[in-house]
């Protein structure tokens, strides 16, 4: 009979073979318009699923009908594409202004045709929301015009 300790010390010797951990280590450095999320948390946790983006945002973060509180919805963020890559981008502890992170965003968009530049606003605009839903992962300052996140950890 396998004590719980024993199985607890096996689960912690698995892990990922060296090609599986390098695909989910892979920098990600381009996007889809499906992969970007359309509206802000707040939103979400009391959402109207007669909105195609609500509907779209619920699905693009994993999100279960009976529990969309305010860990799902982090765990969910935490979870994206879209996390893994502002990650990517920004780097840990480095300070990027709204402009610039839009800029990157729209390189790195691969619709064809891309968006225009202010609906590219609109998508960070909603990001920088969820910037300021989650505090204990992102930093944001605010400055007259702009505003400027640092990924915390």
């Amino acid at each position: 009979v396998t004590s719980s300790k024993q199985k607890h010390n096996e689960s912690q010797n698995l892990s990922w073979s060296s090609s599986i951990d390098e695909i989910l280590k892979r920098k990600i450095s381009h996007l889809w318009v499906s992969e970007l999320l359309f509206t802000a948390p707040t939103d979400l946790q009391r959402p109207n699923f007669e909105s195609l983006e609500i509907v779209h945002d619920f699905e693009l973060l994993n999100l279960a009908i009976d529990d969309f509180g305010e860990e799902s919805l982090k765990q969910g963020f935490l979870g994206t594409r879209l996390y893994r890559w502002t990650r990517d981008i920004i780097g840990i502890n480095n300070e990027v202004r709204f402009g610039w992170l839009t800029e990157q965003l729209h390189n790195a968009l691969l619709d064809d045709p891309t968006p225009y530049r202010s609906e590219i606003k609109e998508f960070i605009v909603t990001l920088f929301d969820w910037f300021k839903f989650i505090p204990e992962t992102f930093e944001i300052k605010k400055f007259n015009v702009s505003e400027t996140v640092r990924i915390k950890k």
